[in-house]
C-alpha cells in the first residue's frame, strides 16, 4: 500500500539548509560559477571581463587555450598570456585579502 502525503505535511518534515558559501558565486556572459572561498570570490571579481572569462573557462569548465580561443575569437597565446597574468592579478588580491583579514583578526 502506498500513501500519498499532502504537500504541505511533506514540507514539515525536513528543513532545507542555507549556507553562506552558496550565495558566492560569479556569472559572465553563459558561465555561472558557485565560488566557496570568500577570498577568492573576492579575488576573481576583481578582474577584467575578459581574464574572468578566461578563469571561468581554464579552470571551472576545464576548457584548454586552444577552445578558449576559439570562443573568444583570439589567438591561443593571447589567451595563455590572459590567463597567466590573471593567475598574478588573483595572486596578489588573495595575499592583500589574507592581510587585511589577519589584521582585522580574523581567522579562516
Amino acid at each position: 500500500m502506498v500513501f500519498k502525503l499532502d504537500e504541505e505535511i511533506e514540507m514539515s518534515l525536513y528543513e532545507m539548509d542555507e549556507y553562506e558559501v552558496l550565495k558566492l558565486r560569479i556569472t559572465i556572459d553563459e558561465l555561472s560559477v558557485a565560488i566557496e572561498s570568500e577570498m577568492l570570490h573576492y579575488a576573481l571579481k576583481m578582474l577584467s571581463e575578459r581574464k574572468l572569462k578566461i578563469i571561468l573557462m581554464s579552470y571551472f569548465s576545464e576548457l584548454t587555450d586552444k577552445q578558449i580561443g576559439a570562443k573568444m575569437q583570439m589567438p591561443k597565446s593571447t589567451v595563455q598570456y590572459n590567463r597567466v597574468a590573471a593567475l598574478h592579478i588573483l595572486k596578489k588580491y588573495m595575499e592583500e585579502w589574507i592581510d587585511e583579514n589577519e589584521k582585522q583578526g580574523r581567522r579562516f
